[in-house]
Protein backbone atom coordinates (compact mmCIF):
# COMPACT_ATOMS: atom_id res chain seq x y z
CA UNK A 1 0.00 0.00 0.00
CA UNK A 2 3.07 2.32 0.38
CA UNK A 3 4.77 1.38 -2.61
CA UNK A 4 2.02 2.53 -4.17
CA UNK A 5 1.09 5.15 -2.01
CA UNK A 6 -2.31 4.03 -1.67
CA UNK A 7 -1.85 5.44 2.55
CA UNK A 8 -0.51 8.61 1.31
CA UNK A 9 -4.03 9.02 -1.25
CA UNK A 10 -6.46 8.20 1.88
CA UNK A 11 -4.08 9.89 4.91
CA UNK A 12 -2.56 12.94 2.82
CA UNK A 13 -0.11 13.82 5.92
CA UNK A 14 1.35 10.28 5.55
CA UNK A 15 1.89 10.97 1.92
CA UNK A 16 4.43 14.08 3.21
CA UNK A 17 6.57 11.56 5.39
CA UNK A 18 7.64 9.05 2.62
CA UNK A 19 11.20 8.51 2.15
CA UNK A 20 11.63 11.38 5.14
CA UNK A 21 15.11 11.01 6.73
CA UNK A 22 15.65 11.08 10.06
CA UNK A 23 18.58 12.78 11.49
CA UNK A 24 19.39 11.47 15.05
CA UNK A 25 20.98 9.14 16.81
CA UNK A 26 18.86 6.16 17.31
CA UNK A 27 16.24 5.75 13.94
CA UNK A 28 18.20 4.16 11.24
CA UNK A 29 14.94 4.51 9.12
CA UNK A 30 13.01 6.89 7.13
CA UNK A 31 9.43 8.49 8.99
CA UNK A 32 7.42 6.10 6.98
CA UNK A 33 9.14 3.00 7.24
CA UNK A 34 9.41 3.34 10.79
CA UNK A 35 5.44 4.16 11.54
CA UNK A 36 5.34 0.39 9.61
CA UNK A 37 7.49 -0.95 11.19
CA UNK A 38 5.73 -0.04 14.87
CA UNK A 39 2.30 -1.15 13.37
CA UNK A 40 4.58 -4.68 12.45
CA UNK A 41 6.09 -4.94 15.84
CA UNK A 42 2.04 -4.41 17.03
CA UNK A 43 1.02 -7.69 14.78
CA UNK A 44 3.89 -9.25 16.38
CA UNK A 45 2.26 -9.37 19.65
CA UNK A 46 -0.84 -11.01 18.34
CA UNK A 47 0.99 -13.94 17.09
CA UNK A 48 1.27 -17.20 18.71
CA UNK A 49 4.61 -18.48 17.92
CA UNK A 50 5.99 -15.15 18.76
CA UNK A 51 4.49 -15.14 22.17
CA UNK A 52 8.17 -15.98 23.86
CA UNK A 53 9.36 -12.87 22.46
CA UNK A 54 7.08 -10.36 25.12
CA UNK A 55 5.30 -12.95 26.88
CA UNK A 56 3.60 -9.34 28.91
CA UNK A 57 2.57 -7.75 25.64
CA UNK A 58 1.19 -10.84 23.97
CA UNK A 59 -0.77 -11.09 26.93
CA UNK A 60 -1.94 -7.47 27.33
CA UNK A 61 -2.23 -7.28 23.23
CA UNK A 62 -4.74 -10.37 23.48
CA UNK A 63 -7.14 -9.39 25.53
CA UNK A 64 -7.22 -5.89 24.23
CA UNK A 65 -10.33 -5.24 22.84
CA UNK A 66 -10.22 -2.35 20.03
CA UNK A 67 -6.87 -3.37 18.72
CA UNK A 68 -7.59 -0.29 15.72
CA UNK A 69 -7.12 2.31 18.50
CA UNK A 70 -3.30 1.20 18.67
CA UNK A 71 -2.46 0.82 14.89
CA UNK A 72 -3.89 4.10 14.40
CA UNK A 73 -2.02 5.67 17.35
CA UNK A 74 1.33 3.80 15.61
CA UNK A 75 0.22 5.30 12.14
CA UNK A 76 -0.01 8.53 13.37
CA UNK A 77 2.53 8.83 16.06
CA UNK A 78 5.50 10.32 14.37
CA UNK A 79 3.14 11.65 11.46
CA UNK A 80 4.28 14.77 11.38
CA UNK A 81 7.73 14.98 11.62
CA UNK A 82 10.14 17.58 9.28
CA UNK A 83 7.15 19.89 9.61
CA UNK A 84 8.95 22.13 12.60
CA UNK A 85 7.52 22.54 16.14
CA UNK A 86 6.21 19.36 18.42
CA UNK A 87 5.59 16.46 15.96
CA UNK A 88 3.30 14.82 19.01
CA UNK A 89 1.03 18.13 19.39
CA UNK A 90 0.50 18.40 15.44
CA UNK A 91 0.36 14.87 14.47
CA UNK A 92 -2.50 15.23 17.79
CA UNK A 93 -4.23 17.68 15.23
CA UNK A 94 -4.16 15.63 12.07
CA UNK A 95 -5.54 12.95 14.14
CA UNK A 96 -8.60 14.93 15.01
CA UNK A 97 -9.21 15.76 11.47
CA UNK A 98 -8.83 11.82 10.71
CA UNK A 99 -11.37 10.88 13.26
CA UNK A 100 -13.99 13.68 12.16
CA UNK A 101 -13.74 12.80 8.60
CA UNK A 102 -14.08 8.75 9.77
CA UNK A 103 -16.92 9.07 12.40
CA UNK A 104 -14.78 7.57 14.89
CA UNK A 105 -16.21 7.13 18.43
CA UNK A 106 -15.63 9.89 21.12
CA UNK A 107 -13.42 8.05 23.70
CA UNK A 108 -12.00 6.06 21.20
CA UNK A 109 -10.57 9.37 19.18
CA UNK A 110 -9.98 10.69 22.90
CA UNK A 111 -7.24 7.77 23.15
CA UNK A 112 -6.13 8.13 19.75
CA UNK A 113 -5.34 11.49 20.41
CA UNK A 114 -3.87 11.33 23.95
CA UNK A 115 -1.46 8.52 22.47
CA UNK A 116 -0.01 10.38 19.59
CA UNK A 117 1.02 13.40 22.11
CA UNK A 118 2.16 11.02 24.80
CA UNK A 119 3.79 8.75 23.25
CA UNK A 120 7.11 9.78 24.42
CA UNK A 121 6.82 9.86 27.83
CA UNK A 122 7.36 6.46 28.88
CA UNK A 123 10.50 5.85 27.39
CA UNK A 124 11.40 9.16 28.81
CA UNK A 125 10.08 8.17 32.40
CA UNK A 126 11.89 4.69 32.29
CA UNK A 127 15.39 5.41 30.70
CA UNK A 128 15.66 9.17 32.85
CA UNK A 129 14.31 9.00 35.63
CA UNK A 130 14.85 6.76 38.91
CA UNK A 131 11.86 4.34 39.12
CA UNK A 132 12.83 3.51 42.77
CA UNK A 133 11.30 6.90 43.69
CA UNK A 134 7.95 6.66 44.53
CA UNK A 135 7.37 9.85 43.32
CA UNK A 136 8.44 9.32 40.15
CA UNK A 137 5.88 6.80 39.71
CA UNK A 138 3.07 8.89 41.19
CA UNK A 139 3.55 11.58 38.76
CA UNK A 140 4.04 9.28 36.01
CA UNK A 141 0.22 7.67 37.04
CA UNK A 142 -1.18 11.31 37.10
CA UNK A 143 0.07 11.30 33.67
CA UNK A 144 -1.70 8.26 32.06
CA UNK A 145 -4.62 8.09 34.89
CA UNK A 146 -6.15 5.20 34.35
CA UNK A 147 -5.70 1.59 33.22
CA UNK A 148 -6.05 1.78 29.66
CA UNK A 149 -4.34 4.25 29.33
CA UNK A 150 -1.37 2.11 30.72
CA UNK A 151 -1.38 -0.57 28.78
CA UNK A 152 -2.45 1.42 25.43
CA UNK A 153 1.02 3.27 25.81
CA UNK A 154 2.94 0.49 27.04
CA UNK A 155 2.43 -1.60 24.01
CA UNK A 156 2.82 1.08 21.78
CA UNK A 157 6.37 2.23 23.42
CA UNK A 158 7.53 -1.12 23.22
CA UNK A 159 6.12 -1.39 19.71
CA UNK A 160 8.03 1.85 19.22
CA UNK A 161 11.20 1.70 20.63
CA UNK A 162 11.70 -1.72 18.38
CA UNK A 163 11.05 0.00 15.06
CA UNK A 164 14.20 2.53 15.75
CA UNK A 165 16.87 0.53 14.69
CA UNK A 166 18.16 -3.19 15.42
CA UNK A 167 20.55 -1.80 18.00
CA UNK A 168 18.39 0.18 20.41
CA UNK A 169 16.38 -2.35 21.30
CA UNK A 170 17.94 -3.86 24.68
CA UNK A 171 17.22 -6.17 27.43
CA UNK A 172 17.67 -3.20 29.58
CA UNK A 173 15.25 -1.28 28.31
CA UNK A 174 12.67 -3.79 27.99
CA UNK A 175 13.36 -4.44 32.15
CA UNK A 176 12.86 -0.94 32.82
CA UNK A 177 9.43 -0.37 30.64
CA UNK A 178 8.24 -3.51 32.60
CA UNK A 179 9.02 -2.05 35.80
CA UNK A 180 7.54 1.00 35.25
CA UNK A 181 4.30 -0.66 33.86
CA UNK A 182 4.21 -2.92 36.91
CA UNK A 183 4.90 -0.36 39.16
CA UNK A 184 2.47 2.24 37.74
CA UNK A 185 -0.18 -0.35 37.54
CA UNK A 186 0.09 -1.40 41.09
CA UNK A 187 -0.35 2.29 42.04
CA UNK A 188 -3.76 2.51 39.81
CA UNK A 189 -4.91 -0.15 41.37
CA UNK A 190 -4.14 -0.07 45.01
CA UNK A 191 -4.99 2.23 47.39
CA UNK A 192 -1.83 5.16 46.93
CA UNK A 193 0.67 5.31 49.38
CA UNK A 194 2.10 8.62 51.14
CA UNK A 195 5.68 8.80 50.42
CA UNK A 196 6.32 7.67 54.38
CA UNK A 197 4.45 4.33 54.06
CA UNK A 198 6.25 3.50 50.89
CA UNK A 199 9.53 4.13 52.81
CA UNK A 200 8.27 1.76 55.49
CA UNK A 201 7.25 -0.34 53.27
CA UNK A 202 10.47 -0.73 51.65
CA UNK A 203 12.45 -1.15 54.55
CA UNK A 204 10.37 -3.96 56.09
CA UNK A 205 10.79 -6.10 52.61
CA UNK A 206 14.64 -5.22 52.99
CA UNK A 207 14.48 -6.39 56.20
CA UNK A 208 12.72 -9.29 55.78
CA UNK A 209 15.92 -10.36 53.22
CA UNK A 210 18.40 -9.70 55.55
CA UNK A 211 17.01 -11.94 58.14
CA UNK A 212 18.04 -14.43 55.57
CA UNK A 213 21.61 -13.83 55.77
CA UNK A 214 21.04 -13.33 59.92
CA UNK A 215 21.28 -9.81 59.81
CA UNK A 216 19.57 -8.23 62.37
CA UNK A 217 18.20 -4.72 62.54
CA UNK A 218 20.49 -3.49 65.69
CA UNK A 219 23.41 -4.64 63.12
CA UNK A 220 22.39 -1.93 60.66
CA UNK A 221 20.40 0.43 62.73
CA UNK A 222 23.02 3.18 62.18
CA UNK A 223 23.92 2.45 58.86
CA UNK A 224 20.54 3.54 58.17
CA UNK A 225 20.41 6.37 60.24
CA UNK A 226 23.26 7.80 58.64
CA UNK A 227 21.68 7.35 55.23
CA UNK A 228 18.48 9.37 55.28
CA UNK A 229 15.40 9.03 54.12
CA UNK A 230 16.18 10.12 50.53
CA UNK A 231 17.81 6.92 50.07
CA UNK A 232 15.00 4.50 50.35
CA UNK A 233 13.37 6.59 48.14
CA UNK A 234 16.06 5.89 45.64
CA UNK A 235 16.87 2.19 45.61
CA UNK A 236 14.61 -0.77 45.52
CA UNK A 237 14.39 -3.00 48.63
CA UNK A 238 16.50 -5.57 47.08
CA UNK A 239 19.29 -2.87 46.14
CA UNK A 240 19.23 -1.78 50.16
CA UNK A 241 19.45 -5.25 51.16
CA UNK A 242 22.73 -5.98 49.09
CA UNK A 243 24.56 -2.94 49.63
CA UNK A 244 23.34 -3.36 53.52
CA UNK A 245 24.77 -6.26 53.82
CA UNK A 246 28.00 -5.56 51.99
CA UNK A 247 28.20 -2.25 54.53
CA UNK A 248 26.70 -2.34 57.89
CA UNK A 249 30.15 -3.25 59.36
CA UNK A 250 32.18 -0.57 57.43
CA UNK A 251 30.18 2.33 58.32
CA UNK A 252 33.27 5.26 58.08
CA UNK A 253 36.12 3.20 56.32
CA UNK A 254 39.41 4.90 55.66
CA UNK A 255 39.82 3.24 52.19
CA UNK A 256 37.34 3.16 49.12
CA UNK A 257 35.09 -0.08 49.49
CA UNK A 258 34.16 -1.38 45.93
CA UNK A 259 32.08 -4.44 45.36
CA UNK A 260 31.06 -6.10 41.92
CA UNK A 261 27.96 -8.34 41.15
CA UNK A 262 26.01 -9.93 38.09
CA UNK A 263 22.67 -8.15 38.27
CA UNK A 264 19.92 -9.71 39.33
CA UNK A 265 18.25 -9.58 35.48
CA UNK A 266 20.98 -11.57 34.57
CA UNK A 267 22.26 -8.49 31.88
CA UNK A 268 25.84 -6.84 32.83
CA UNK A 269 26.98 -6.48 36.15
CA UNK A 270 26.52 -4.12 39.00
CA UNK A 271 29.25 -2.09 40.80
CA UNK A 272 29.05 -0.55 44.10
CA UNK A 273 32.00 1.94 45.91
CA UNK A 274 31.49 3.03 49.15
CA UNK A 275 33.88 6.17 50.07
CA UNK A 276 34.91 9.70 51.62
CA UNK A 277 33.11 12.38 49.36
CA UNK A 278 35.71 14.01 46.52
CA UNK A 279 35.53 16.39 43.70
CA UNK A 280 34.07 15.29 40.59
CA UNK A 281 34.17 11.63 42.06
CA UNK A 282 31.30 10.49 40.20
CA UNK A 283 32.29 12.06 36.96
CA UNK A 284 36.15 10.45 36.95
CA UNK A 285 33.98 7.35 37.98
CA UNK A 286 32.15 6.85 34.91
CA UNK A 287 34.86 8.25 32.81
CA UNK A 288 36.95 5.33 33.77
CA UNK A 289 34.51 2.95 32.79
CA UNK A 290 33.85 4.70 29.66
CA UNK A 291 38.16 4.53 29.16
CA UNK A 292 37.92 0.67 29.80
CA UNK A 293 35.34 0.17 27.67
CA UNK A 294 32.40 -0.43 29.10
CA UNK A 295 28.83 0.78 28.68
CA UNK A 296 27.05 2.18 31.47
CA UNK A 297 23.38 1.61 31.26
CA UNK A 298 22.70 3.42 34.31
CA UNK A 299 24.57 5.33 37.47
CA UNK A 300 23.58 6.87 41.04
CA UNK A 301 25.66 9.04 43.02
CA UNK A 302 24.11 9.19 46.66
CA UNK A 303 26.05 10.83 49.56
CA UNK A 304 25.08 9.98 52.92
CA UNK A 305 24.55 12.02 56.25
CA UNK A 306 28.11 11.25 57.94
Amino acid sequence: MNKCNLIGAYIPAFGKIVSQMQHDLFHIYTVDEHILNVLRNLRRFAKDELKHEFPDCYDLFKNYKKKYILYLAALFHDIAKGRGGDHSELGAKDVDEFSKLNHLPVEDHALIKWLVKSHLIMSHTAQKLDLSDPRVIEDFAKKVTNKENLISLYLLTVADIRATSPHVWNQWKAILLKNLFKYTLNYLEQDKLSHEDSITERKEKAALILDNYNIKNHHYKTLWENFGKSYFYRYTEEEIAWQTRLLFSHIAPTKPIIRVRHRPNGEGIEVLIYQKNSTNIFNKTCHFFDEIGYNIAAAKIFTTQH
